[in-house]
């Protein structure tokens, strides 16, 4: 019923449940996540199934504790049988790091696009545009169709930044912004980093041959190099990036 306010040690704890004492694939319950969940993020959510599974951090898997669910729900549920000595998921399958392929103008095109997942666009304060289209893709242009819910929050928070904006908006779906870009071949972007808005994206840059000038944040791309060995690497150097960017 709640499942959205899951905390994120919860979330953890239902992973490890779902893939070492159901026995369940990672990858359905991963998908089960994206499909339902309000904050639902494709990298930290493929990522964080595959740490608790042990595939992440090769031979480290996260094994959920009867003693600590006991503690953390002040023993409302005392002495469930977990299988807490499963072995880490084995996949030797090894992927390569891609490198961010952005291309980046000097020159602004007159029309941006902004998908539900980079909504932030403060910091264009200082730049014009003739018109700004926020996007959001229905599910027929999905590889994981999203519930009900999930998509009328996705709507709602669209329409709420809508009426924040000072440029001239519109609401677009997938469909929609595929028929919009056959009067303009060249447009910038709010990066969209990965999932299905990039992979939406590149498949419309392919087959229309569009030139596409990527925003992206300093914050962001500073942000970027510390993000290419797990977590404790990134929190190793958040000093460093609350002092370059003065937020201490």
């Amino acid at each position: 019923k709640n499942f959205n306010y899951l905390h994120n040690h919860t979330r953890m704890l239902f992973a490890s449940i779902w893939i070492f004492t159901l026995g369940l694939p990672w990858q359905k319950g991963a998908e089960f996540f994206m499909k339902h969940l309000y904050d639902g993020d494709a990298a930290s959510n493929t990522l964080s199934w595959r740490w608790v599974a042990g595939i992440q951090t090769k031979g480290k898997n996260y094994l959920a504790q009867s003693w600590n669910i006991s503690k953390f729900t002040n023993n409302k549920y005392k002495d469930i049988k977990l299988n807490e000595t499963a072995s880490p998921i084995i996949d030797k399958r090894e992927y390569k790091i891609s490198p961010f392929q952005i291309s980046k103008n000097e020159d602004l095109n007159d029309y941006l696009i902004v998908f539900e997942n980079e909504m932030f666009v403060n910091f264009l304060e200082h730049k014009k545009y003739k018109k700004v289209y926020y996007v959001l893709l229905g599910n027929e242009n999905r590889s994981i169709k999203l519930s009900t819910k999930v998509m009328d929050y996705k709507k709602e928070i669209i329409k709420s930044r809508l009426n924040e904006i000072q440029y001239e908006v519109e609401y677009l779906d997938g469909n929609s912004l595929t028929n919009i870009i056959k009067t303009f071949r060249s447009f910038d972007v709010i990066y969209p980093s990965i999932g299905e808005n990039f992979s939406f994206l590149k498949m419309l840059i392919k087959k229309k041959n569009l030139k596409i000038n990527f925003i992206t944040q300093n914050e962001d791309e500073f942000c970027w190099k510390f993000s290419n060995k797990g977590y404790f690497n990134f929190k190793l150097n958040i000093p460093i990036i609350l002092s370059t960017f003065k937020l201490n």
